[in-house]
């Protein structure tokens, strides 16, 4: 998020690429253990896993894997005008154009299935209703979607803390809060995905800091990379369940 060509950066790309400008990812570096010790340092006390990829798209996949091993379900729950990537699983977790025709293109026996419910759109209230006399109704929608939506058992629920590409779409007081008690209580791992809020983009940080409620699982990239392609999963024990050797590709952690 420091903007194209930032002088600093390029100085420690040069630098670096004069060391070492490629290390295969089962293998530590020092630059990428520095990047784990300041993201450690910017995300709240409860994360202590940094687990790193090269798009944001991948990142969300390897979060949604991480959910669906700890919950042994299959099912995300998802909200109208997401976008979370063009990637197969991403694809089919977006509602917003062009991803959202993607997945209806011969891939969803492919994909995990959606359980798409409504966003928190209160100008365009989906259930013709106003804050706060709605008492946060599309929340009953996803409670009830949580008992009776899945076909085995849900695996996570997927959100942007603020919708981007839907239209920058920001969720009412309360909203988080409540949605954070209900994915506590059913023991089901609330995934953000801060790709595009992420990195200082919304005034703190993350956004999920503005509304000061977090996720089990959060998800960055874009301005985490200045340009460059890496993307990270952050989290802790009780999600980081990959084995070694298991998460990776070619250039994931590169210096």
């Amino acid at each position: 998020s420091v903007g194209h060509s930032h002088p600093k950066v390029i100085d420690a790309v040069k630098k670096q690429s004069e060391k070492l400008a490629c290390a295969f990812f089962m293998y530590d570096n020092v630059p990428m253990l520095e990047l784990v010790k300041r993201i450690m340092e910017i995300t709240p006390d409860q994360f202590n896993k940094v687990i790193f990829a090269l798009s944001g798209s991948v990142a969300i996949e390897g979060a949604m894997r991480l959910a669906m091993r700890y919950t042994g379900g299959q099912d995300f729950i998802t909200l109208y005008h997401a976008y979370h990537g063009r990637t197969f699983a991403t694809s089919a977790m977006s509602y917003t154009y062009p991803a959202f025709v993607s997945c209806k293109q011969g891939m969803e026996r492919f994909t995990p299935k959606p359980i798409r419910v409504p966003n928190f759109y209160c100008y365009r209230c989906y259930f013709g209703r106003q804050y706060p006399e709605c008492k946060l109704a599309c929340l009953d929608f996803v409670e009830h979607a949580i008992k009776h939506g899945a076909d085995t058992k849900v695996a996570g629920v997927l959100l942007e803390p603020i919708q981007a590409n839907g239209g920058h779409i920001t969720p009412p007081p309360g909203y988080l809060e409540r949605l954070r008690r209900i994915c506590t209580e059913n023991d089901i791992p609330l995934i953000y995905d801060e790709i595009q809020t992420g990195i200082g983009r919304c005034g703190k940080m993350f956004a999920s800091e503005v509304y000061n409620t977090f996720p089990d699982i959060l998800v960055i990239g874009k301005g985490l990379g200045a340009g460059f392609p890496i993307s990270a999963i952050v989290t802790n024990e009780k999600y980081s369940s990959f084995e070694a050797g298991e998460w990776g590709f070619t250039h994931a952690g590169h210096p």
